[in-house]
């Protein structure tokens, strides 16, 4: 006879919040007293549910229940007694319990190397210091390369300092709260290094983007490009922070952190005005007086110029 062990999952997850071994045939559960495992809900029926197992193959008895009994995504059952497969999800009322044998094989010990411990530096406390004043030196600079002068000092330096230490306090803590409400872990510290250094490597490419996409004459194409290089920075410092919560990350776990960024790009694209090429006189071309004319992309003689402009002026309607 093997044993049945119950484990009690977490509202948001398949991590168990409690375990209990069964040494028996088989267990009751229920709200009542005389049940072998008690659940505390009050969608639970006094005597809901028997589970006994004979041979290794497990039994699920609804004693009709009031509102019975679902396993996995299965539709809910009662009054009836099925087969269950060990490791199977049974939901009872609010209550999510994954029922497994002691035979139910396990996960492959992990080998623990340097790899699992290359985070430890991050501990430090000097480094979330260190990863803001590098986010923060930076904005300084190039913000100070644009506007040299006591008009920086006195207005500007303040400014700059609060808001990159807001930014990175905001997200991190956005975040450790997340991933303790869903894992019951959060690295509120380790957020904001990574935070701090995803940022100023996001706002250093951003700086030199102009330069990154000369080669592209077509100014929506450059919009696109611009799009997809912040997404991908956004969701690359999404998916180290949640690497640290998580020992491994696949495709899925990726994709389910992917809409994140990706509600933030189609906010900024709705803004065509925040994506322009980042000239030092910023070129707005008016969509009346010359549609279609891109002189910057698509350069004509001055004689050409007041002819294509002279044709637009004649199609403009009349008021």
């Amino acid at each position: 006879m093997e044993r049945i062990i119950v484990e009690l999952l977490h509202a948001k997850g398949l991590i168990p919040e409690s375990r209990r071994i069964f040494n028996q045939e088989s267990i009751a559960l229920g709200r009542a007293y005389s049940n072998d495992l008690i659940l505390d809900d009050l969608y639970v029926s006094p005597n809901h549910i028997i589970i006994s197992q004979e041979n290794g193959c497990l039994q699920l008895q609804d004693l009709a229940s009031e509102n019975g009994v679902k396993v996995n995504d299965n539709p809910s059952i009662q009054d009836q007694t099925i087969s269950i497969e060990s490791g199977d999800i049974v939901s009872i009322g609010k209550t999510r319990l994954r029922i497994v044998l002691s035979s139910h094989p396990i996960e492959p010990t992990r080998v623990l190397n340097k790899s699992i411990n290359k985070y430890k530096s991050l501990d430090h406390p000097w480094a979330p210091v260190l990863s803001y004043l590098i986010f923060t030196g930076l904005l300084l600079w190039f913000e100070y390369m644009k506007n040299p002068g006591e008009i920086f000092w006195e207005k500007k330096i303040i400014g700059i300092a609060t808001g990159s230490a807001i930014m990175g306090l905001i997200f991190s803590g956005l975040f450790s709260v997340y991933t303790h409400y869903k894992y019951k872990k959060s690295f509120f510290s380790k957020n904001i290094i990574i935070a701090n250094l995803g940022f100023a490597a996001l706002f250093i490419q951003d700086q030199f983007s102009p330069f990154i996409s000369f080669w592209i004459l077509d100014e929506d194409w450059v919009k696109i490009l611009d799009l997809m290089t912040g997404f991908v920075f956004m969701l690359a410092i999404l998916w180290m922070c949640m690497r640290l919560v998580k020992d491994s990350m696949g495709w899925h776990d990726t994709a389910q952190l992917a809409w994140i960024p990706l509600v933030i790009v189609v906010i900024i694209a709705s803004r065509s005005d925040e994506f322009k090429l980042e000239f030092q006189n910023k070129p707005v071309y008016d969509k009346v007086l010359a549609l279609g004319m891109k002189p910057l992309f698509e350069p004509l003689s001055l004689d050409e110029f007041l002819e294509a402009g002279a044709l637009e002026f004649s199609r403009l309607p009349d008021k």
